[in-house]
Formats: structure tokens, sequence, C-alpha cells
């Protein structure tokens, strides 16, 4: 025991005495979340191919990707890739939020974008920072709308429309029986992108870049001098950052005060199962069904009503279009049931059509609840 204790105090003065051994140590590392997003982001679910795979990912998916993020203890912020974004004010205004719920858990956002529009840009400011290059452009121009009238060309062709209007400002028939605006189509129309310009435009720019201290006057005078390039857009404080995206990951590291930034591409997205040609038998995996998740608690049905609700059966267009059959799949009782109604259901079409009754006619099969769910409705014309 003597003999031990005097080893181990020889060994400790040997250590003292030549300093602390130095180990090469990893550098610190900041992970953000890479999700792009594109297009229109359809609100259907998507469909697994046997041979093609998965199809692409839809809305709620991106939705689910920004709150896995925030949960996710090794991400410390998210990076959001703004690709061309087709979507409606609903869709933009469901982004923001998930991005401020982000934001909420104590993490940073960081928007980047090419070249943008109005939406895009709505969307980016939701974030910490917004990033263009210097070869960008920031189209914010502010609001239009073009009506067609189809009189002139049915009157070539010998027909007439035969319409009746309920009133002079629902003017929705006037494109099929006059060749230029009432003075009511147009004040109404004005009204609708007077509404739009103070509250989804102006009013969330002033909202949204608080530090620059702006009013609603300002931001006016700002929208009227677009479409601006990437150092104007900067010098007019529209946004945060000029460079180019390898530049822009570069000065984050000082931002988190690393030594690197890992963006994790395509965070949280579902990998496709690779397939081993080489293996003669593994042409057998595409014949396998998809997987099915079930639960044994208690769940909440979601039917997507995105589409044309028509009366009968459903399904897809000869254009590629959608319709939503007001024909009840199945006679089972369950409860909840939500339903998700997208623009396409109700907001590009003015309202619910007759064969809404029938969908919503759930207490004939013994549902308890029913919960709809528009993106946003608007009033008919």
């Amino acid at each position: 025991m003597r003999f031990s204790l005097s080893f181990g105090i020889v060994v400790g003065l040997l250590v003292i005495a030549r300093g602390p051994v130095v180990r090469g140590a990893d550098p610190s590392t900041a992970t953000l979340a890479h999700i792009r997003l594109h297009g229109d982001l359809d609100e259907a679910p998507t469909a697994e191919d046997p041979i093609f795979g998965t199809a692409a990912e839809n809305f709620q998916s991106k939705l689910d990707r920004i709150r896995k993020a925030e949960r996710d203890k090794n991400i410390n912020g998210l990076f959001l890739h703004i690709d061309g974004l087709e979507i409606g004010w609903g869709k933009l205004h469901e982004l923001r939020h998930a991005i401020a719920h982000f934001r909420q858990a104590g993490k940073k956002a960081y928007a980047y974008f090419e070249s943008g529009d109005t939406k895009d840009y709505l969307l980016a400011i939701a974030c910490d920072e917004v990033c263009i290059p210097e070869s960008g452009w920031l189209l914010l121009t502010g609001m239009r709308a073009e009506v067609s009238f189809y009189k002139d060309l049915l009157d070539k062709i010998g027909v007439k429309a035969d319409m009746l209007q309920m009133g002079s400002y629902k003017g929705s028939g006037e494109v099929l029986t006059q060749n230029h605006m009432s003075p009511q189509f147009r004040e109404r129309l004005v009204s609708v992108l007077d509404d739009h310009f103070d509250k989804d435009l102006v009013e969330l720019i002033v909202e949204s870049r608080a530090k620059q201290k702006w009013n609603s006057d300002q931001v006016k005078k700002l929208i009227d001098q677009g479409p601006f390039t990437g150092k104007a857009a900067a010098a007019a404080g529209l946004i945060d950052r000029v460079a180019y995206r390898d530049q822009y990951e570069e000065d984050l590291k000082k931002e988190f005060k690393v030594d690197q930034i890992k963006i994790s591409k395509n965070y949280g997205q579902a990998k496709e199962e690779e397939l081993d040609l080489s293996n003669p038998f593994a042409i057998f995996k595409l014949l396998k069904p998809p997987k099915k998740s079930t639960t044994n608690g208690p769940s909440i049905a979601v039917i997507y009503a995105t589409g044309v609700i028509v009366s009968g059966k459903g399904g897809d267009g000869l254009l590629g279009g959608k319709a939503v059959g007001s024909r009840r799949p199945g006679e089972k009782a369950c409860a909840p049931i939500l339903v998700d109604v997208g623009r396409e259901t109700v907001n590009e079409h003015y309202g619910f059509s007759l064969a809404l009754h029938d969908v919503v006619d759930f207490h004939a099969v013994g549902i308890e609840e029913l919960v709809l769910c528009p993106k946003r409705i608007r009033s008919t014309g």
C-alpha cells in the first residue's frame, strides 16, 4: 500500500514537472438544418410509386421538418433556401408562423435566395437574416391584378352568356357578359388589392424589419423604387447581407463563433431506399407494398380536400387537375375527423359547391366531430 502510494506521488510529480499534455481537439462546429422551399408545395399526401419511389414532399412535410429542427438538440439554426416559391397567402402565413415558432425556441433562422419576388421576400424576412448574392435580384414591385373578358370572343362565334347577377357588386359573370370592368367591379377588385397591399405586404415588412424602424409610408416609397439589385436591397435595409452561398457560410462562422459550419443538407427529408441492381432478387423489393403507419391510441383522421368539389366520385382530371368527389369513402364511424380544405377547393372556386353538403353530412356515417380547416376563404363574386 505504501509502495503504491509512493509510486502515485512520484508519477504525479513527473506529470506536473513536464506540464499538461496537449491533445489535438476537434474544431467547434455549428450545425444548421437546410430546408429548400420550391414550387407550389402541394397539400395532398404524397403517393409512393413502386418503381419510381416516393413522390416529392408535400406542404405538411416541410412544416414537420422545421418543427423537427426546432426540437433537435444537435441543430443550432435553420438555413432556409428559398428557390422560386409559388404559394398563396395561406401557405405563406403558415410557413412564417413555423419559422417564428422555431425562433422562439432560442435558435436563429437564416434565409438565402438568389432571386425572389414579393412572397419569397415576405417569407425570408420571417428569419433573423436575409442574404442574396451580388448578382441576385429582389423583385419587390408591389401588387397587380389582371382580368380577362371574353364577350367579344363569344360574339364572334355566336354565343351569348345568359347570366343572372344578384347585386351590383356580384360581378363574377361580367367576364362573359362585358368587355370591360364596370365601376363596381373595379371598386371591388381595387379594395381587395389595397387590403392585401396594406396588410399582407406593407404591414408585414414594417413588423418583420422592426430594427429599421420604418413606418408604412416609408415602406411604400421603397416598394415604388423596386426592383432591387443585391447591393441596392442591402443599402436600402431590405436585406442584411450580400454574399454568395459559400461566402455566407464562412460569415456564419463568425456569427456562431465556431471554426466550422455544417449545413445538414435536406435535413429531415425522407430518404429513398437504394436498390442494389447487382442483385437479381432486388427487383422483388419494387413489388413490396409501402408500409402503413398504424397506432393503437386515439387518433385523428385527416382528409385532404384539394381540388374542385364535384358530385359523384373524385379523381384526376385529363389536364392534371384534381376533383374531390362527394361520395363518402365508407360507412365506418370514426371520431374525430379533420378535413384539410386546400386552396383549390375553396379559394380558387368561389366557395363551397353544392356537392360539399354530401361531404359534410358526417352524422349519416356516425362521425362524432368534423372540423373544416380552409387555408383561406375568399368571398364569392
